[in-house]
């Protein structure tokens, strides 16, 4: 979960199962963010005694806040999905209306926490286990 901190209003929250949430009035209503891609997914269904119904769910939430804000909030969001084999890091560019995946990742390995510093780097570590 994560507060943007242009507009406290804005809350974005991360699922294991149910995707995406925002709500734009400090928490008080939840609303899911359709446009953010399906996520949900089995961890590992080989190993079902560990992961067999488990989803994969979204474990991180960043606002650069060297991007672009106005009272409409952080323009340029980031979102990380414990997946791994396909698009794990997701960007949207317009305020969380549309979302697309980050190009480059590493898709071995599952995001496991990301933060933006200060000068506006975005830094992500990795891990097989989520």
């Amino acid at each position: 979960m994560m507060v943007d901190p242009q507009n406290g209003n804005i809350i974005y929250m991360g699922t294991r199962l149910h995707g995406l949430w925002r709500s734009t009035d400090k928490g008080r209503s939840w609303a899911r963010v359709a446009s953010f891609p399906n996520v949900s997914e089995k961890l590992n269904p080989v190993d079902r005694a560990a992961w067999g119904n488990r989803g994969s769910g979204i474990v991180c939430v960043a606002y650069d806040a060297q991007g672009t804000r106005d009272e409409r909030g952080t323009r340029d969001i980031y979102v990380a999905v414990s997946l791994m084999g396909r698009e794990n890091l997701f960007v949207s560019h317009d305020y969380g209306e549309s979302w697309q995946p980050v190009g480059g990742q590493p898709m071995q390995y599952r995001p496991t926490h990301m933060v933006l510093t200060g000068d506006g780097q975005l830094v992500l570590t990795y891990g097989d286990t989520p």
